[in-house]
């Protein structure tokens, strides 16, 4: 159930995880770089993904399907040496892990789905 006061913050930052997540199971080859929030919204940049206007109605409706499936956000803290084993084929995420430091690791899971993330999300896609 969603609260009847969300924390925009938090929804724009959750928006932003179900919008890669949509984009990973659409289009597994892309790589994730940074996803974060802005003031009017949020995104989430990719390497190596070509995608056409006309792929944006697909998109919608995978993040729509993942909304509905509503995924409970996880936290999960993780030493570096952990860390480097679930980054170690993405080279964005590995050069932002190398700049933090131990007990300052934690990535975000929501189903299948798992990013480096310091946070905050809502509880769930939902």
């Amino acid at each position: 159930m969603v609260p009847a006061v969300v924390d925009l913050e938090k929804l724009r930052h959750t928006a932003a995880h179900v919008l890669a997540h949509a984009i990973k199971e659409l289009y597994p080859e892309a790589v994730p770089t940074i996803g974060p929030t802005i003031e009017n919204g949020f995104y989430y940049d990719f390497f190596n993904l070509n995608i056409k206007e006309e792929d944006l109605p697909a998109i919608e409706t995978r993040m729509k399907d993942i909304v509905k499936r509503d995924l409970k956000l996880k936290r999960l803290e993780k030493s570096k040496k952990e860390a480097r084993e679930l980054v170690k084929h993405n080279k964005f995420k590995e050069e932002i892990l190398e700049e933090l430091k131990e007990g300052e690791i934690t990535f975000y899971q929501q189903g299948e789905f798992i990013d480096l993330c310091r946070g905050n999300h809502l509880e769930s896609t939902g």
